[in-house]
């Protein structure tokens, strides 16, 4: 993010390089990005595109403000698969494993999406978005299973294990955030 005193420094030093220098660099440097030696400039939300923005930041910057630019568009997708999740899948064959079937895809392919994009500007809500999902598709997997096991041959023992599993899965996405805020001070 510049600030303006910054942006007129930058052009007055522009001024100062001839224009086929200037224009050979960019050139070399646009070359570079695209091999990703370089990284590429990349977008925020700090109202540099005007009133419009900052009139969409002040109604709605809320719903997308964690997302990188790019990815404006991850909070609908999130909606929709908490919609499908909550709603949608009530109504796939109450108790079935038609339901937890579909469950799965949905999951499975939310945290495709997610780790393809890791569309959130800190990069400890990617990691903890990504934990949340596995959880829930462990979590889905696991009541695959009981529903698979008609033989009822699973001892107390075991089924405590699991259920333990699952309860320390769960927990962890609540310890996840403060685990990785001190990790990262860690020296």
């Amino acid at each position: 993010e510049q600030s303006q005193a910054a942006q007129d420094a930058e052009a007055e030093e522009d001024d100062g390089l001839d224009n086929m220098t200037l224009q050979m660099l960019r050139r070399k440097v646009a070359r570079l990005a695209g091999r990703g030696v370089v990284p590429k400039g990349t977008l925020c939300w700090n109202g540099e595109f005007g009133e419009e923005e900052e009139r969409a930041m002040h109604r709605a910057g809320f719903l997308f403000e964690i997302y990188e630019v790019e990815y404006w568009w991850f909070e609908l997708f999130e909606m929709a698969r908490k919609l499908c999740m909550t709603s949608v899948l009530v109504f796939v064959s109450v108790g079935s494993l038609g339901q937890i079937l579909v469950g799965l895809i949905v999951i499975f392919a939310s945290f495709v999406v997610t780790f393809s994009s890791l569309p959130y500007v800190n990069r400890n809500l990617d990691r903890c978005q990504l934990f949340a999902l596995a959880s829930q598709f462990i979590v889905l997997q696991y009541g695959l299973v009981l529903h698979l096991d008609v033989s009822n041959e699973t001892s107390q023992s075991e089924k405590a294990i699991v259920n333990a599993v699952m309860l320390m899965l769960n927990g962890a996405i609540f310890f996840l955030p403060p685990l990785s805020i001190l990790l990262q001070w860690a020296p």
